[in-house]
């Protein structure tokens, strides 16, 4: 079963923690403060407590002290493709399928922000743009040229979590400026929840559905077997 990992602060005590969510929130006892650290050291602890949650009730969070954030922590690279689904292409004028290459570019870790987080449009910026992301963490060190397959993907791939990826398109577009389009604080809210996947749960990467609402109002839909 898919393991649903928050990390939170308490309001009230101002304690910095992890929590695995499954019909409330668990507080997992780990001095872990990165995302790197939790899913090297606290990952199998995570999934036992899962299986056993009877036996951890009281960890049980009071949920009206949690403020929840960002379960993607800072310092961390965030590479991003850019025209992944038929559809995004249609938009940009593009041909669905002639494209035959990655667009690949970066957002910076400034930009990491909590699932709630109010956006700040910087003053002279007047087009911003959204866009639902599925983000796939890695779990694995990579140091050299790998070949990814369905077989070993679970060999480098941790879990996922969804992202927000909001853009200042009047900066992107006119100045060719993707990083800098896509980077000021807070244009990247993320989580809330880090969603960790064990090996034999890979075939989830292409059965989800993403959506995005504004003001109710559904402006994206689309499914991951797509990308």
């Amino acid at each position: 079963m898919p393991c649903h990992i928050a990390r939170y602060r308490n309001t009230t005590t101002g304690e910095l923690g992890w929590a695995l969510s499954h019909n409330g929130l668990y507080k997992i006892e780990t001095e872990c403060t990165t995302t790197e650290e939790f899913i090297n050291n606290a990952r199998t602890q995570a999934f036992a407590m899962l299986e056993s949650l009877s036996n951890f009730s009281h960890y049980k969070l009071n949920e009206s002290d949690i403020e929840l954030l960002s379960p993607i922590t800072k310092p961390c690279r965030i590479l991003c493709q850019g025209s992944n689904y038929p559809q995004s292409r249609i938009e940009t004028g593009m041909k669905p399928y002639d494209k035959n290459f990655n667009t690949i570019f970066h957002k910076s870790d400034a930009s990491l922000a909590k699932p709630d987080t109010d956006i700040i449009k910087p003053e002279h910026v007047q087009l911003l743009d959204y866009e639902i992301e599925l983000g796939i963490v890695i779990g694995a060190e990579i140091n050299d040229p790998i070949e990814v397959t369905p077989s070993n993907i679970g060999d480098y791939v941790a879990g996922v979590v969804m992202a927000h990826d909001v853009t200042a398109r009047d900066i992107q577009i006119p100045q060719v400026q993707f990083f800098k389009g896509k980077s000021y604080r807070t244009f990247c809210p993320t989580g809330p929840y880090l969603c960790l996947l064990n090996k034999d749960e890979m075939h989830y990467l292409s059965k989800f559905h993403l959506s995005l609402s504004v003001n109710d109002e559904e402006r994206q839909s689309d499914h991951s077997r797509n990308l």
